[in-house]
């Protein structure tokens, strides 16, 4: 039975807003640690922010994986079909605990691709490294029962680990980083050490969530049967994610790299507005994430007017938010670098003035990064992940990685021709990614 507009959008906003809560937390423990890490002083923060920086890179592409498992697992939901839902999970497990032996093997291994950096920065990147490698299963396992929570359970679980598991990173930051509470100051040791513990804790409390709440269900036992079949179809659509993830991440990652060669201030200014925009991209992928689950529910009813509905909806938020960060970026940069600079300080003026270019071509971003997240998110729900990757190669190397080269480069723009190029890549994809929702939708028929 198809819902009103506006029991949809209650709907909607019911699990939307726990999502998007749970990826502003998870950042702001990124926020926290880089902060931290710059309080250890300027080689500690070299180094534990390369790694950190690669060690996301990593994880990121891999979550790609067992991220396929979210729109069949809601088109199974939706469909009523329970015991493929028990299967897919299962399977989840099974790409989660593979593709975790290769990540935790590949995160061991990066400091000695660290080519070119100065012998303490490496250093002390591959003490952070060693250490975060243990936890790579718990947080790449975190990724898949997350939208298993979300789909099966309540979503609210999910923002309640991430707090739980923030708190606990920051406390076990303070107290094994400096050497409170009793406890040795272990440096940048103690902060890798307390990521670990936090993210082994927001795995332990969904697993127990799911053991305690969902009894007789069959979703965590001692043994879970592989289902080749099964297996195969989440990877189908896991690794196009994983390659799509991996064309947008390393499109800013190379961008910061030759920005880079503008000079210090040039990429202190680049680091403040990345962080800036990676904190409003979390509330428009939340809202990615629920438009993920509400389309694939709907995919499995064969309801054609929800999906519409909900995907209008998703849209609309997406938008509405957007439009708000893009305002207070174009309208009040100094206030926003302002958390980050002593804006007084007159070697801190060079930066700052870049930082406010750089903000007003993100603001400009705002709406089409937020657009482009939600569409991709709907388009997951339709199972439909081979046609973005190639749409996103295009907008995001073609168009934004050789703009950004151009502007930067060639017509010598500097490092804000750069970040123009950048975001132009981000327009692209946005529009690339609706016309594709748009011819995908138009085919439906649903009886």
């Amino acid at each position: 039975m198809t819902i009103t507009l506006k029991a949809e959008a209650r709907e909607f906003i019911k699990l939307a807003i726990p999502l998007a809560g749970a990826q502003l937390a998870q950042s702001g423990t990124g926020f926290v640690d880089t902060l931290m890490m710059g309080w250890l002083g300027p080689t500690v923060l070299a180094g534990g922010g390369l790694a950190s920086s690669l060690l996301m890179m990593v994880l990121i592409v891999s979550s790609g994986l067992v991220l396929g498992i979210t729109p069949l697992l809601a088109a199974a939901q939706g469909a009523g079909d329970f015991d493929l839902r028990k299967s897919l999970i299962h399977q989840g497990w099974w790409i989660a605990g593979l593709v975790s032996i290769g990540g935790t093997l590949l995160v061991w291994f990066l400091p000695n691709f660290m080519v070119g950096q100065q012998p303490e920065v490496v250093a002390a990147a591959r003490t952070y490294l060693h250490i975060m490698a243990v936890g790579f299963f718990p947080a790449l396992t975190f990724a898949m029962l997350k939208s298993v929570v979300t789909i099966v359970s309540a979503p609210q679980v999910v923002t309640i680990a991430i707090v739980v598991g923030t708190v606990v990173n920051c406390l076990g930051n303070y107290a094994l980083g400096f050497g409170h509470f009793g406890l040795p100051a272990l440096n940048l040791a103690g902060l890798a050490i307390s990521s670990v513990i936090s993210q082994w804790l927001m795995l332990i409390i969904l697993v127990v969530h799911l053991m305690q709440h969902l009894p007789g269900q069959g979703f965590v036992s001692w043994w879970m049967p592989l289902n080749l079949s099964v297996l195969r179809r989440i990877l189908h659509l896991g690794w196009p994610l994983a390659v799509g993830f991996a064309l947008e991440v390393s499109l800013f990652t190379i961008v910061t790299y030759l920005i880079g060669s503008f000079g210090s201030a040039a990429l202190a200014a680049n680091q403040i507005v990345f962080q800036t925009t990676v904190i409003t991209f979390m509330v428009p992928l939340g809202i990615s994430m629920a438009a993920t689950v509400r389309v694939g529910q709907y995919l499995g009813r064969k309801d054609w007017l929800g999906i519409r509905r909900s995907s209008k909806i998703s849209l609309c938020l997406s938008i509405l938010y957007m439009s708000m960060t893009a305002l207070v970026m174009l309208f009040f940069p100094r206030s926003v670098i302002g958390l980050y600079l002593d804006m007084a300080a007159p070697q801190n003026q060079e930066t700052i003035d870049l930082a406010i270019q750089f903000l007003r071509v993100a603001g400009v971003m705002q709406i089409g990064d937020g657009i482009q997240v939600t569409v991709v998110g709907a388009l997951r729900g339709l199972q439909d992940v081979r046609a973005p990757v190639l749409l996103g190669f295009v907008a995001f190397w073609c168009v934004g990685l050789g703009l950004a080269y151009c502007l930067g480069f060639y017509w010598q723009w500097g490092a804000v021709g750069l970040w123009i190029g950048q975001c132009l890549g981000v327009q692209v994809a946005a529009i690339t990614y609706y016309w594709r929702f748009r011819q995908l939708i138009s085919k439906f028929s649903f009886s």
